[in-house]
């Protein structure tokens, strides 16, 4: 069961899991609920603000939702 609110721009609290170098100046972030409960659905292409501890927010788009690997990512 998914205990995390839907994709409606709520703030979610997430585990930096790993940091792949995939091209120059390109770098692939994956996530991970720390409770490691499933993230909510998204579309490739989708885009997600990341709120830093210094207040910056930094938008990234997102390759691939949960559901089409079957991970929690």
């Amino acid at each position: 069961m998914n205990d995390l609110p839907p994709s409606t721009g709520a703030l979610l609290e997430l585990r930096l899991e790993s940091i792949q170098f995939l091209a120059r100046d390109t770098l692939l972030y994956a996530f991970a609920s720390p409770a490691g409960a499933a993230l909510p659905p998204c579309e490739p292409g989708s885009h997600i603000g990341l709120h830093l501890p210094n207040g910056l927010v930094r938008q990234y788009s997102l390759l691939e939702g949960a559901a089409s690997r079957g991970a929690t990512r």
